[in-house]
């Protein structure tokens, strides 16, 4: 009975469509408004919903004389029918029930004891019901949905309609299973049903779908009806496939088309093999068998294309091995069933309800990550597919017989519930990928616009690199990978006066003119992949060296790909003969203020900068002293040793006193061996202090070698110094220190002597 599955399968599309555009409050009112239209239609219809409380046989009588057709709509034939099990019974030996069993229709034979034995699913069997309608003549309409085995209905011993081959044997020849709606007339008199059926093919046989009776015109609407949502729900399928399909042909990275239209194909497929057979009517050839084999086919299918299209959307959320097993156990129970006879094939759909739910528990886990997560679209998903996987659930509970089924199915089509489910799950998707790809025409659109305004950036960017590269006083150049020279800017002919033409399929490294300078650029180049500020020499074409300073990058194309190099020469052939020129007028500045042997100032510096010292000293009204010594009988070491050793002595005296001076000293070689020092801001006190640590460091260190004969020197130092009260010139402190220190070689050198002990 899945009358009602297609109508709610487009509530729920809406009601998902509104979520997404309206907002929670407003679908909460068109919700409302759509179920209270579907009571009012329902309740206007009485073919729809019949009512909770109904008329049912008992003991094989149903009474319908005070039933008003118009006025309460289409009954069920159900509740007790007679039974004789392994008899088939021709009507008009159904003449008392006194031998018969009363079993509840519909139901499957498994569902009854004899002996307080389940019957098998193998079997025949003869119900009958006799039935009292209104006392009138009118004419009927009963509707038979199918039952899935062989079946031959009689009515007061005339066939009705005959499914296959009823018989005991064990071959029941079933051909299709396609609802069938028959028309008579009754004139009051008592209606004698009887229904003969047998069953080898499926495991569920019996007497499993009940007859519906109603008014003629009431039955061939409910008939239109229902074929109408149905074929329509399997065009729309059908649609949403095709379209989904050519989208995937045309993008195809979007996986997700592909699977969501293998998912669309298979619903249609399923829904059109099974309830009202929409496409065993379009193909009427297709057997019963061959029907059954694709919907089980289909059903072992759906799984997978179900796995691979959610794993197509949420690819780091679903694990491989899961997506491994569900494929592996749906390919394999599709090949089984081509080996299966149909019998065999039916008990396979339990076990595999069951490997669908241990399934669906993984799927709830997957929901909450993706919620959790806040993936795209994730909230809507798992509405959807949490309504499906409960509406698997629930079929499966009634399967079972966990849940009563009876009580249910006043509320709902109980073979429909996973159907209905599955479809809803669908239509949500279908409309989850329009918004998808809406937003990702937006998004094209957006990046087609702004691709629009890149090519204008990239017209005016490349009208200014032109400009730079065509105008640059540099160097500017790309290479390939092996350093060849693909493009050059004009400026190398004012730099290195070859062309553009005669440089290019040149190495860099070909007018390069130090073999180090090669060596360095390709270690570079391969190591760090740049070059940053090498200085090279290059050669021009007459022969002439020019310095460059080089920086070389890499080079990728719009993948990302290494395809060569970049750089960048600057011409510093002037500025490095400037820098030649600075550091050769330094070196003679240097050369004119230093002594060549000791590599202290000589005198000519000492002149110049003592006179500056004294006259800040006169400024300021500070101190200033000198110190002026020479080496004690420096000739006997010249003649004992020789001058090289004397020079060595002088060397060695000059850098061991130069280590002592404070950075406000200026020492200096006055000439031979005789040495000064200028000491500012120092008093007569603290320059004696200075002269004699002077004196110690040099009597106390060895000077110089020979042969191994270790040679020391004294020094006799005279010292000066400058009282603010009195007039202050360069000459007269040099004067007085020269006087004190040849009064310290004459009292026994290798002493200190000041202007100030001469004077006392």
């Amino acid at each position: 009975m899945a009358e009602f599955s297609n109508s709610q399968i487009c509530t729920a599309g809406i009601i998902q469509y509104l979520f997404l555009e309206g907002g929670p409050i407003k679908t909460i009112y068109v919700v409302l408004a759509i179920f209270f239209t579907f009571f009012l239609i329902s309740s206007c219809s009485s073919d729809r919903f019949p009512p909770l409380e109904v008329e049912q046989a008992q003991k094989g009588v149903l009474n319908l004389q005070n039933w008003d057709f118009e006025e309460n709509g289409n009954i069920n034939l159900e509740g007790e029918w007679a039974f004789w099990w392994k008899e088939i019974l021709e009507p008009e030996k159904v003449d008392s029930f006194d031998r018969a069993l009363f079993v509840n229709v519909p139901e499957i034979w498994t569902s009854y004891e004899i002996d307080k034995k389940n019957l098998p699913s193998e079997g025949y069997a003869t119900y009958s019901l006799q039935l009292f309608p209104p006392d009138k003549s009118q004419i009927y309409g009963l509707f038979i949905e199918g039952e899935g085995s062989a079946y031959a209905l009689w009515l007061n011993g005339s066939l009705l309609v005959q499914k296959g081959r009823v018989n005991k044997e064990s071959h029941s020849d079933l051909k299709e299973k396609v609802p069938v709606t028959l028309f008579f007339e009754s004139d009051g008199s008592p209606l004698n049903f009887v229904m003969q059926i047998s069953n080898n093919q499926h495991r569920k046989g019996g007497f499993r779908n009940s007859l519906l009776l109603g008014g003629a015109e009431s039955i061939h609407q409910y008939q239109l009806w229902n074929w109408f949502l149905e074929a329509f729900s399997f065009g729309v399928l059908m649609i949403m496939a095709i379209y989904h399909l050519v989208t995937h042909v045309f993008r195809r990275k979007n996986k997700a088309s592909l699977f969501f239209a293998a998912l669309c194909f298979f619903a249609a497929i399923r829904l059109g093999v099974t309830n009202q057979g929409t496409l065993l009517s379009l193909f009427p050839m297709i057997s019963w068998t061959a029907a059954i084999r694709i919907e089980y086919f289909v059903f072992f299918l759906s799984p997978i294309f179900f796995v691979l299209f959610i794993n197509s959307l949420y690819p780091e959320d679903i694990h491989n091995w899961f997506l491994y097993s569900v494929s592996g156990v749906g390919i394999i129970f599709s090949i089984i069933l081509f080996f299966l006879n149909t019998m065999t094939l039916s008990y396979t759909s339990t076990f595999y309800q069951f490997v669908w739910n241990i399934e669906i528990l993984y799927y709830f886990y997957f929901l909450v990550r993706i919620t959790m997560k806040r993936r795209e679209g994730s909230f809507y998903f798992t509405i959807a597919a949490f309504l499906f996987f409960m509406s698997v659930i629930t079929e499966t509970l009634i399967l079972q017989r966990i849940i009563d089924p009876i009580r249910l199915s006043n509320l709902f089509p109980i073979d429909m519930i996973s159907s209905f489910g599955f479809l809803s799950f669908i239509f949500v998707q279908a409309l989850s990928l329009a918004s998808r790809s809406l937003k990702s025409f937006g998004y094209i659109e957006s990046l087609s616009a702004e691709l629009k305004d890149s090519n204008i950036s990239l017209e005016h960017s490349e009208k200014k690199y032109r400009s730079i590269f065509e105008e640059s006083k540099d160097l500017i150049f790309l290479t390939g990978l092996n350093s060849i020279i693909e493009e050059i800017n004009p400026a190398c002919k004012d730099i290195l006066e070859y062309s553009a033409e005669e440089l290019k399929y040149k190495s860099v490294q070909d007018i390069m003119v130090n073999p180090e300078d090669i060596s360095l650029y390709q270690q570079m180049v391969s190591e760090q992949g740049y070059v940053k500020n090498l200085e090279l020499e290059l050669m021009s074409k007459n022969r002439k060296i020019i310095s460059m300073l080089v920086n070389v990058t890499q080079r990728k194309d719009e993948n990302g790909q290494f395809m060569g190099f970049q750089g960048i020469a600057k011409d510093i052939t002037a500025r490095k003969q400037a820098e030649f020129e600075r550091l050769r007028a330094q070196k003679l500045e240097r050369l004119a203020v230093t002594d060549p042997l000791t590599n202290i100032h000589n005198r000519r510096f000492f002149d110049e900068t003592a006179k500056t010292e004294v006259g800040r000293a006169k400024r300021f009204g500070t101190p200033v002293s000198l110190i002026i010594f020479d080496i004690d009988h420096f000739k006997r070491v010249n003649d004992t040793y020789g001058h090289l050793i004397g020079d060595q002595v002088l060397q060695s005296l000059a850098a061991s006193c130069q280590k002592t001076m404070r950075s406000i000293d200026l020492f200096a070689r006055f000439g031979g061996e005789e040495f000064v020092v200028l000491t500012p801001d120092t008093d007569i006190q603290l320059a004696r202090d200075i002269a004699e640590r002077l004196r110690n460091i040099v009597s106390d260190k060895v000077m110089a070698l020979s042969d191994g004969t270790e040679i020391f020197v004294t020094i006799s130092l005279g010292v000066a110094g400058w009282d603010t009260s009195e007039s202050l010139e360069i000459k007269t402190l040099l004067d007085q220190a020269d006087k004190a220190l040849y009064a310290a070689k004459n009292t026994g050198r290798n002493k200190v002597v000041t202007w100030e002990d001469l004077i006392k």
